[in-house]
């Protein structure tokens, strides 16, 4: 499976792109618009698989992907002897092979092992499609397997109009990604993680789905830029009238992605790597103050992991209360098996839990928790 991916301005995909995919009994010229999106934990901590489907009776999906796959038990810095990090949750698969369809692509966060763990996608074929920061694309690189790597691109305020996208198949939409990278060298730029990925239906009056993902979360002043200039999308869409400009209400964050855990090390070795609920507090003061509607949070990547090694003694973490079900007035949902769906209800996005896999279940027999050795 080949990809040809589109890096350029928003707006309707161009004429020149395409996409390879083998559904290719999905390509037909006439379609229900009323798409459906899945994510489903594959473990249970924070890596998801995402599933875009054309309708609510389809059992094949347009488009799958998979954030940051982490299926083995164990993962090291530079030597487990330094700092060893186990699942201590069972987890949901032992291997994206398990799944029905193997992914349509990879979306890497980071370079780090628990975010790009070799053992989990060197099962993949060479042609599967991996995006990710530079870091994390030079790594997988380094392994001599994948053929079709690609490097986010990043919002910045000078070219805010460029994005990563990746044309679904046939004529239903785009799948748009913005990276923010870590703006100062003590933001620690070699952990932050934070993708923007916005499912953008074809159909003009329905809003894109827009899902963040942030497990090692970036400031309010990185995300807000981006935010205001989706905003001035949407208000040049309304017309040119000031007064039809003013009335236009920011867009909608679906489901804001964040790790309530807090995670540091002393300050030589790296200091706050995850400010927790606390950053997610100070995020939604400044979002309700800018009129940002988050509609759900989803409370990912804080599995109370074991940490060994000369580092694991210096890890101060701080697990979430698991009692919490709002942040800033926003309900939270947890990882769980199952997982969450939305689909297109009266001209917007409604979404709720799951309680199985439904179209994306790994091959009978293959599902299920299995003992961790820790």
């Amino acid at each position: 499976m080949k990809i040809q991916t589109s890096f350029y301005k928003y707006g309707p995909s161009s004429p020149h792109t395409s996409i390879f995919h083998p559904f290719t009994d999905l390509h037909s010229t006439t379609y229900i618009h009323n798409m459906h999106v899945h994510v489903h934990p594959i473990n249970l901590d924070g890596s998801l698989l995402v599933s875009i489907l054309p309708d609510a009776t389809s059992s094949k999906p347009l488009f799958t992907f998979a954030v940051d796959p982490w299926l083995g038990e164990s993962i090291h810095a530079l030597h487990p002897i330094i700092w060893k990090i186990q699942h201590t949750a069972p987890l949901l698969i032992e291997s994206l092979t398990q799944l029905p369809e193997i992914p349509s692509a990879i979306f890497l966060t980071s370079h780090l092992a628990d975010h790009c763990s070799k053992p989990s996608l060197i099962d993949l074929p060479p042609s599967t499609p991996i995006y990710g920061p530079p870091a994390a694309i030079a790594l997988v690189r380094s392994w001599n397997h994948f053929t079709d790597l690609h490097t986010y691109v990043h919002f910045s305020t000078e070219n805010p109009t460029e994005a990563t996208r990746i044309p679904l198949p046939g004529d239903y939409g785009t799948i748009e990604i913005v990276r923010l990278p870590a703006k100062y060298w003590y933001a620690q730029p070699h952990v932050h993680s934070f993708l923007s990925i916005r499912v953008i239906p074809t159909k003009t009056d329905t809003p894109p789905w827009h899902m963040i993902w942030a497990a090692h979360p970036p400031s309010p002043s990185i995300l807000m830029p981006y935010l205001d200039h989706l905003w001035s999308v949407e208000k040049k869409k309304a017309g040119s009238s000031k007064v039809e400009a003013t009335l236009v209400p920011r867009p909608s964050i679906n489901v804001l992605m964040w790790t309530l855990q807090s995670l540091g090390l002393p300050k030589l070795l790296g200091g706050n790597l995850v400010p927790g609920l606390v950053g997610l507090e100070a995020l939604m003061k400044v979002l309700n103050e800018n009129n940002v509607k988050v509609e759900r949070l989803i409370d990912i990547h804080d599995e109370d992991k074991k940490h060994t090694g000369w580092m694991g003694q210096f890890c101060q973490v701080l697990m979430a209360d698991r009692s919490l079900s709002s942040v800033g007035g926003v309900d939270m949902w947890r990882v769980k098996e199952g997982g969450w769906k939305w689909e297109i209800d009266g001209g917007g996005w409604r979404g709720g839990e799951m309680s199985s896999w439904g179209c994306c279940a790994p091959r009978e027999g293959q599902l299920g928790m299995r003992e961790l050795k820790v």
